[in-house]
C-alpha cells in the first residue's frame, strides 16, 4: 500500500484543508488518459490500492500506472456517545 508523505504533527486541522485540495489543477502530468474524481471527498489508502489493482490486471503489461495521489488526510474520529471535549479525536481510517 502508499504511505503517505512525512508530516511534522500527527493530526490536521480541518481549516487547512479547505484551501489546499480544492484548487489543485486537472491537467495530466504523464501518459494520455487518466481518471479524474467528479465530485470532492477524501481517498483512503485502500481505495487506492484497489484502483491500483484493477488497472494493472486490466492493462497485462501494456501500459504504464502513475499514480499520484497519496493518502496523506489523517481522519480523526471519537468513538460514539462520548461527550464533548476532551481534545481531538484518535487518528482512525
Amino acid at each position: 500500500m502508499r504511505t503517505p508523505t512525512p508530516r511534522r504533527f500527527r493530526k490536521v486541522n480541518r481549516h487547512a484543508l479547505r484551501s489546499t485540495y480544492e484548487n489543485k489543477r486537472c491537467a495530466l502530468r504523464f501518459g494520455t488518459h487518466g481518471l479524474q474524481a467528479v465530485e470532492a471527498g477524501f481517498v483512503t489508502a485502500r481505495q487506492l490500492e484497489a484502483v491500483r489493482r484493477t488497472l494493472t490486471r486490466r492493462l497485462q503489461r501494456k501500459g504504464k500506472i502513475w499514480l499520484r495521489a497519496t493518502p496523506d488526510y489523517p481522519r480523526t474520529a471519537k468513538p460514539k456517545e462520548v461527550r464533548r471535549g476532551r481534545g481531538k479525536g484518535a487518528v482512525s481510517e
